[in-house]
């Protein structure tokens, strides 16, 4: 995630595009690796990619519902500036030296709903194929912003309308939860490959 405040939907999409990467390669594991849990406090891999979903779940109606009232523009937006209290929210879920920054529960809406002791390879790659799918939708919303007046419109945060994002930030929290999400898996898969070799 930038450190600044300044967000340009290039660096959006880029972003995007990385995180697909990434993800990719932890959907390419076996699918042990997937389904088993750390410690019975902690998710599966393959749980923290449906969480991942379930945000997504939550968000993607209220990003498309901007897009559908935002009126088209005869030239691109400018950067867009974050206000500093969402740039605060973002910090909080963004990893920073590899280290997730707070530690936050999440809502019970969004916590992953998997029955893992009958996970195959079909559950497996139906979580990773809507993750995706999430993550197109994502970048053609980045695409479209660019265009469009949005910012007469806001995006109701998960936590209500008590916080409001406007579509880049909006976008912005979403990617850096992402990347809070694939630092936990990756630290999860290092503890597990250690419990397999030890």
């Amino acid at each position: 995630m930038s450190k600044h405040r300044t967000v340009y939907p290039e660096q959006q999409i880029q972003q995007i595009n990385e995180l697909n990467d990434d993800f990719a390669k932890l959907q390419h594991l076996p699918l042990s690796l997937l389904i088993q849990r750390p410690s019975p406090k902690q998710w599966a891999i393959l749980e923290i990619i449906e969480h991942l979903n379930a945000t997504h779940e939550l968000y993607r109606p209220r990003l498309a519902q901007v897009i559908q009232q935002a009126q088209p523009l005869e030239s691109p937006n400018p950067p867009f500036r974050i206000r500093p209290l969402v740039h605060f929210f973002i910090k909080g879920q963004a990893p920073k030296n590899d280290q997730r920054r707070w530690r936050l529960s999440t809502f019970k809406a969004l916590e992953p709903q998997l029955d893992l002791p009958k996970g195959d390879e079909a559950m497996a790659e139906s979580v990773f194929q809507r993750f995706f799918d999430h993550q197109a939708a994502l970048l053609e919303t980045c695409r479209q912003s660019r265009l469009l007046d949005h910012q007469p419109h806001r995006v109701i945060s998960a936590i209500g309308p008590m916080l409001k994002f406007y579509l880049p930030e909006a976008i912005s929290f979403l990617l850096a939860h992402e990347e809070r999400h694939l630092l936990q898996a990756r630290e999860y898969l290092a503890i597990l490959q250690s419990l397999a070799t030890s």
